[in-house]
Protein backbone atom coordinates (compact mmCIF):
# COMPACT_ATOMS: atom_id res chain seq x y z
CA UNK A 1 0.00 0.00 0.00
CA UNK A 2 1.47 3.43 -0.75
CA UNK A 3 1.74 5.75 1.54
CA UNK A 4 0.27 8.74 -0.35
CA UNK A 5 -1.59 9.30 -2.93
CA UNK A 6 -3.25 12.09 -4.96
CA UNK A 7 -6.62 13.25 -4.82
CA UNK A 8 -7.08 12.51 -8.20
CA UNK A 9 -6.73 9.39 -9.69
CA UNK A 10 -7.18 7.71 -13.50
CA UNK A 11 -8.12 4.21 -14.28
CA UNK A 12 -7.48 3.56 -17.70
CA UNK A 13 -9.85 0.92 -18.75
CA UNK A 14 -10.10 -1.97 -21.62
CA UNK A 15 -11.53 -5.11 -22.33
CA UNK A 16 -8.59 -7.06 -20.84
CA UNK A 17 -6.62 -4.90 -18.78
CA UNK A 18 -6.49 -1.82 -16.40
CA UNK A 19 -3.90 0.84 -15.35
CA UNK A 20 -4.07 3.01 -12.39
CA UNK A 21 -2.26 5.84 -12.87
CA UNK A 22 -1.16 8.98 -11.19
CA UNK A 23 -1.59 12.31 -13.61
CA UNK A 24 0.93 14.66 -13.43
CA UNK A 25 0.82 18.16 -13.04
CA UNK A 26 2.30 18.96 -15.98
CA UNK A 27 -0.46 16.31 -17.77
CA UNK A 28 2.52 14.87 -20.07
CA UNK A 29 3.45 12.10 -18.25
CA UNK A 30 1.76 9.12 -16.34
CA UNK A 31 3.10 6.91 -13.16
CA UNK A 32 1.81 3.50 -13.50
CA UNK A 33 1.31 2.18 -10.48
CA UNK A 34 -0.53 -0.79 -10.49
CA UNK A 35 -1.47 -3.13 -13.54
CA UNK A 36 -3.22 -6.33 -14.36
CA UNK A 37 -2.90 -7.76 -17.12
CA UNK A 38 -5.11 -9.69 -18.38
CA UNK A 39 -8.06 -9.19 -16.61
CA UNK A 40 -9.17 -12.64 -16.19
CA UNK A 41 -6.43 -13.24 -13.84
CA UNK A 42 -9.03 -11.60 -11.01
CA UNK A 43 -12.22 -9.64 -11.60
CA UNK A 44 -12.03 -5.89 -11.87
CA UNK A 45 -13.82 -5.64 -8.90
CA UNK A 46 -11.47 -7.47 -6.72
CA UNK A 47 -8.62 -5.65 -7.95
CA UNK A 48 -10.19 -2.48 -7.71
CA UNK A 49 -10.80 -3.07 -4.00
CA UNK A 50 -6.85 -3.53 -3.62
CA UNK A 51 -6.56 0.01 -4.65
CA UNK A 52 -5.61 3.42 -2.86
CA UNK A 53 -8.83 4.33 -4.43
CA UNK A 54 -11.01 5.36 -1.10
CA UNK A 55 -11.61 8.70 -1.27
CA UNK A 56 -9.84 9.92 -4.26
CA UNK A 57 -11.96 11.32 -7.17
CA UNK A 58 -11.49 8.63 -10.04
CA UNK A 59 -12.05 9.50 -13.64
CA UNK A 60 -11.94 6.64 -16.27
CA UNK A 61 -10.39 6.70 -19.23
CA UNK A 62 -11.75 3.73 -21.84
CA UNK A 63 -9.70 2.29 -24.49
CA UNK A 64 -10.37 3.39 -27.89
CA UNK A 65 -9.76 -0.49 -28.72
CA UNK A 66 -13.34 -0.96 -26.75
CA UNK A 67 -15.46 2.12 -27.76
CA UNK A 68 -16.92 3.20 -31.18
CA UNK A 69 -16.20 6.76 -32.29
CA UNK A 70 -18.15 8.60 -35.56
CA UNK A 71 -18.76 12.07 -36.42
CA UNK A 72 -22.76 12.41 -37.49
CA UNK A 73 -24.03 15.46 -39.70
CA UNK A 74 -25.68 17.86 -38.41
CA UNK A 75 -29.30 18.34 -39.06
CA UNK A 76 -31.06 21.55 -38.69
CA UNK A 77 -34.84 19.65 -38.28
CA UNK A 78 -33.16 18.38 -35.21
CA UNK A 79 -32.84 21.54 -32.48
CA UNK A 80 -33.51 20.48 -29.24
CA UNK A 81 -30.38 18.24 -27.06
CA UNK A 82 -32.70 15.78 -26.27
CA UNK A 83 -33.42 15.41 -30.37
CA UNK A 84 -30.02 15.26 -31.08
CA UNK A 85 -28.90 12.93 -28.02
CA UNK A 86 -31.79 10.56 -29.89
CA UNK A 87 -30.30 11.62 -33.26
CA UNK A 88 -26.86 10.57 -32.08
CA UNK A 89 -28.07 7.50 -30.86
CA UNK A 90 -30.02 6.28 -33.88
CA UNK A 91 -26.95 6.90 -36.45
CA UNK A 92 -24.42 5.32 -33.91
CA UNK A 93 -26.50 2.44 -33.96
CA UNK A 94 -26.78 1.86 -37.54
CA UNK A 95 -23.24 3.15 -38.51
CA UNK A 96 -22.03 0.05 -35.92
CA UNK A 97 -24.62 -2.16 -36.04
CA UNK A 98 -24.92 -2.39 -32.26
CA UNK A 99 -27.38 -2.04 -29.43
CA UNK A 100 -28.06 0.83 -27.86
CA UNK A 101 -29.37 -0.85 -24.34
CA UNK A 102 -25.65 -2.72 -24.62
CA UNK A 103 -23.98 0.53 -25.30
CA UNK A 104 -23.73 4.02 -23.44
CA UNK A 105 -23.52 6.41 -26.58
CA UNK A 106 -22.53 10.40 -25.90
CA UNK A 107 -22.75 13.14 -28.04
CA UNK A 108 -20.61 16.31 -28.45
CA UNK A 109 -22.69 19.33 -27.31
CA UNK A 110 -22.20 21.79 -30.19
CA UNK A 111 -25.19 22.51 -32.61
CA UNK A 112 -23.42 24.71 -35.03
CA UNK A 113 -20.68 22.33 -36.45
CA UNK A 114 -21.21 20.95 -39.45
CA UNK A 115 -20.57 17.71 -37.98
CA UNK A 116 -20.13 16.35 -34.24
CA UNK A 117 -18.17 13.82 -32.65
CA UNK A 118 -20.25 10.66 -30.73
CA UNK A 119 -18.58 7.66 -28.63
CA UNK A 120 -19.83 4.59 -27.79
CA UNK A 121 -18.57 2.30 -24.96
CA UNK A 122 -20.08 -0.94 -23.71
CA UNK A 123 -22.63 -0.36 -20.83
CA UNK A 124 -21.34 -3.51 -18.91
CA UNK A 125 -17.91 -2.17 -19.24
CA UNK A 126 -18.35 1.32 -17.69
CA UNK A 127 -21.22 0.37 -15.56
CA UNK A 128 -18.93 -2.20 -13.84
CA UNK A 129 -15.66 -0.37 -13.30
CA UNK A 130 -18.31 2.44 -11.57
CA UNK A 131 -19.76 0.61 -9.61
CA UNK A 132 -16.46 -1.45 -8.30
CA UNK A 133 -15.25 2.21 -7.46
CA UNK A 134 -18.00 3.06 -5.39
CA UNK A 135 -18.11 0.09 -3.49
CA UNK A 136 -14.46 0.79 -2.85
CA UNK A 137 -15.57 4.38 -1.64
CA UNK A 138 -14.14 6.06 -3.92
CA UNK A 139 -15.38 9.90 -5.04
CA UNK A 140 -16.95 10.04 -8.75
CA UNK A 141 -15.15 11.16 -11.58
CA UNK A 142 -15.49 11.20 -15.64
CA UNK A 143 -15.39 8.89 -17.93
CA UNK A 144 -14.14 9.22 -21.64
CA UNK A 145 -12.34 7.35 -24.21
CA UNK A 146 -9.01 7.90 -24.71
CA UNK A 147 -9.58 9.46 -27.78
CA UNK A 148 -12.26 12.24 -26.76
CA UNK A 149 -10.11 12.82 -23.98
CA UNK A 150 -6.75 13.45 -26.38
CA UNK A 151 -8.76 15.50 -28.80
CA UNK A 152 -9.96 17.81 -25.83
CA UNK A 153 -6.74 18.55 -24.23
CA UNK A 154 -4.94 18.84 -27.44
CA UNK A 155 -7.45 20.37 -30.07
CA UNK A 156 -5.97 24.34 -29.09
CA UNK A 157 -2.29 22.77 -29.52
CA UNK A 158 -2.90 22.09 -33.20
CA UNK A 159 -2.45 25.24 -35.00
CA UNK A 160 -2.31 24.21 -38.30
CA UNK A 161 -5.64 25.08 -40.58
CA UNK A 162 -5.78 21.50 -42.09
CA UNK A 163 -3.70 18.55 -40.51
CA UNK A 164 -4.30 14.99 -39.10
CA UNK A 165 -4.85 13.98 -35.26
CA UNK A 166 -3.42 10.52 -34.61
CA UNK A 167 -4.13 8.99 -30.78
CA UNK A 168 -1.91 5.49 -30.89
CA UNK A 169 -2.27 2.55 -29.04
CA UNK A 170 -0.52 -0.59 -28.55
CA UNK A 171 -3.16 -2.75 -30.48
CA UNK A 172 -5.44 0.17 -32.14
CA UNK A 173 -5.23 3.74 -33.33
CA UNK A 174 -7.85 6.85 -34.34
CA UNK A 175 -6.48 8.57 -37.07
CA UNK A 176 -8.79 11.73 -37.74
CA UNK A 177 -8.62 14.59 -40.47
CA UNK A 178 -8.59 18.06 -38.97
CA UNK A 179 -9.73 21.37 -40.98
CA UNK A 180 -10.07 24.66 -39.62
CA UNK A 181 -10.06 23.58 -35.68
CA UNK A 182 -12.51 20.95 -36.27
CA UNK A 183 -12.59 16.86 -37.19
CA UNK A 184 -13.18 16.57 -40.84
CA UNK A 185 -12.82 12.90 -40.80
CA UNK A 186 -12.11 10.04 -38.43
CA UNK A 187 -11.15 6.58 -38.62
CA UNK A 188 -10.36 3.82 -36.25
CA UNK A 189 -7.55 1.22 -36.82
CA UNK A 190 -7.83 -1.98 -35.17
CA UNK A 191 -4.10 -3.00 -35.48
CA UNK A 192 -1.00 -1.92 -34.01
CA UNK A 193 0.98 0.67 -35.17
CA UNK A 194 4.17 0.87 -34.25
CA UNK A 195 6.81 3.02 -36.39
CA UNK A 196 6.64 6.59 -38.46
CA UNK A 197 6.08 4.14 -41.76
CA UNK A 198 3.26 2.65 -40.42
CA UNK A 199 1.69 5.70 -39.57
CA UNK A 200 2.37 7.35 -42.57
CA UNK A 201 0.95 4.67 -44.81
CA UNK A 202 -2.13 4.35 -42.28
CA UNK A 203 -2.36 8.30 -43.32
CA UNK A 204 -1.66 7.65 -47.20
CA UNK A 205 -4.36 5.30 -47.55
CA UNK A 206 -7.50 7.55 -45.46
CA UNK A 207 -6.45 10.37 -47.43
CA UNK A 208 -7.27 8.17 -50.59
CA UNK A 209 -10.35 6.84 -48.78
CA UNK A 210 -11.73 10.65 -47.94
CA UNK A 211 -10.72 11.06 -51.75
CA UNK A 212 -8.06 14.08 -50.48
CA UNK A 213 -6.44 15.46 -53.51
CA UNK A 214 -4.90 18.20 -51.07
CA UNK A 215 -4.46 16.05 -48.40
CA UNK A 216 -2.92 17.47 -45.20
CA UNK A 217 1.13 17.25 -44.60
CA UNK A 218 1.47 17.85 -40.68
CA UNK A 219 0.68 15.40 -38.58
CA UNK A 220 -0.05 15.42 -34.96
CA UNK A 221 0.67 12.22 -32.57
CA UNK A 222 -0.08 11.50 -29.17
CA UNK A 223 -0.80 8.30 -26.93
CA UNK A 224 2.47 6.49 -27.70
CA UNK A 225 6.17 7.94 -28.32
CA UNK A 226 6.72 6.68 -31.70
CA UNK A 227 10.14 9.21 -32.32
CA UNK A 228 12.34 10.64 -29.61
CA UNK A 229 12.30 14.54 -31.07
CA UNK A 230 9.38 16.50 -31.21
CA UNK A 231 8.72 16.82 -35.11
CA UNK A 232 10.31 13.93 -37.68
CA UNK A 233 9.85 14.21 -40.80
CA UNK A 234 9.50 11.27 -43.13
CA UNK A 235 8.63 11.34 -46.89
CA UNK A 236 6.67 14.78 -47.66
CA UNK A 237 4.98 15.03 -43.94
CA UNK A 238 6.15 16.18 -40.80
CA UNK A 239 5.21 14.64 -37.92
CA UNK A 240 4.55 16.34 -34.44
CA UNK A 241 4.71 14.52 -31.26
CA UNK A 242 1.84 16.08 -28.69
CA UNK A 243 3.39 14.20 -25.58
CA UNK A 244 5.93 11.89 -24.09
CA UNK A 245 4.16 9.20 -23.17
CA UNK A 246 5.82 6.09 -23.55
CA UNK A 247 4.54 3.26 -25.19
CA UNK A 248 2.85 1.33 -22.97
CA UNK A 249 -0.33 -1.36 -23.16
CA UNK A 250 -2.22 1.46 -22.09
CA UNK A 251 -1.66 5.00 -22.21
CA UNK A 252 -3.79 5.93 -19.34
CA UNK A 253 -3.56 9.97 -18.83
CA UNK A 254 -5.93 12.51 -17.03
CA UNK A 255 -6.46 15.30 -19.73
CA UNK A 256 -8.53 18.74 -19.40
CA UNK A 257 -12.30 17.93 -18.79
CA UNK A 258 -13.90 16.98 -22.25
CA UNK A 259 -17.37 18.51 -23.75
CA UNK A 260 -17.68 14.88 -24.26
CA UNK A 261 -18.19 12.25 -20.79
CA UNK A 262 -20.33 10.46 -19.46
CA UNK A 263 -20.44 11.39 -15.11
CA UNK A 264 -20.19 8.77 -13.09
Amino acid sequence: MWRFTPDRLTLGLSHQRAVLGIPSRTVRRTLQLEELAPLAASSLDEWIKQQPVARKRVNITLSNACAHHLLVPNSRAVAHYRERDGYARAMTEEAFGIDGADWQIAADDDPFAAQFLTAAVPRKLLGGAQAALSGARAQPGSAQTFFTREWNAHRKSITSTSCWFAVIEADCAVLARVHGGCLASLRTLRAPIETVAALSQAVDREALSTLQDDAPRSVFVTGAALFAQTAAAYGERTFHRLDVLAPGPYAAAERARSRLLWNA
